[in-house]
Formats: structure tokens, C-alpha cells, sequence
């Protein structure tokens, strides 16, 4: 139940923050992966993160929630059906490649 309810917080927090500072862009590459915050069509911040920063995975029916480990725990929830190149499946795979994915939690709702 708690891994669900995570979960839910991260997505009805990604709603507020999306409604408050418009939307965001998750790049994934080779050995990092990049979230750009834009309001009103406007950059307004970026930042890069290593995979290995990454401690869980929780995976719903529509969200994969990326748990961080940074200063704190940060949940970034990436919608399955937004992808522009490949799919969620592929998503899963190359998340799944990744050396420090045997390290992460991975937990399925």
C-alpha cells in the first residue's frame, strides 16, 4: 500500500507543480538523465542527474515514478504514454540496462 501512495503524492504533486509552473521535459541519454522546467514557454531550469542517483522504481498502470536520492528523496513521475521517441517498453529496457538498475528497487502496483 505504501509504495501506492507514494506514488499518488508524486502525481498529484507533479499536477500542482505543473499547473504552477507550466511543464517539464525529462531527457534520457547515455549516462544521464535531464529534467527542464519551462513556464510559459520559457526555460526556466535545468538540471542533470547521474542514474545512479536513482534508489526505486515504482511502476503503476500509467506513471513510472524515478525515486532520487539527492539531499533528500525526490520522486519525478514520467508519464508512460509521453514519450517522443520509443515507447514505454522501450523505456523499461533501457532503464533496465543500466548498471545501477540492479541496485534500484524496483516495485510494480
Amino acid at each position: 500500500m505504501e509504495p501506492w501512495l507514494r506514488a499518488r503524492s508524486a502525481l498529484k504533486a507533479g499536477t500542482k507543480f505543473f499547473k504552477e509552473t507550466g511543464f517539464e521535459r525529462i531527457s534520457f541519454y547515455k549516462d544521464s538523465f535531464q529534467v527542464q522546467v519551462y513556464s510559459n514557454d520559457q526555460l526556466t531550469s535545468t538540471a542533470t542527474y547521474s542514474y545512479a542517483n536513482i534508489i526505486s522504481i515504482t511502476i503503476t498502470s500509467s506513471l513510472y515514478c524515478l525515486s532520487l536520492k539527492l539531499d533528500r528523496t525526490y520522486i519525478i513521475p514520467v508519464m508512460k504514454k509521453s514519450f517522443v521517441f520509443g515507447n514505454q517498453f522501450d523505456f523499461y529496457n533501457f532503464i533496465k540496462d543500466k548498471s545501477i538498475f540492479n541496485n534500484a528497487t524496483v516495485k510494480q502496483l
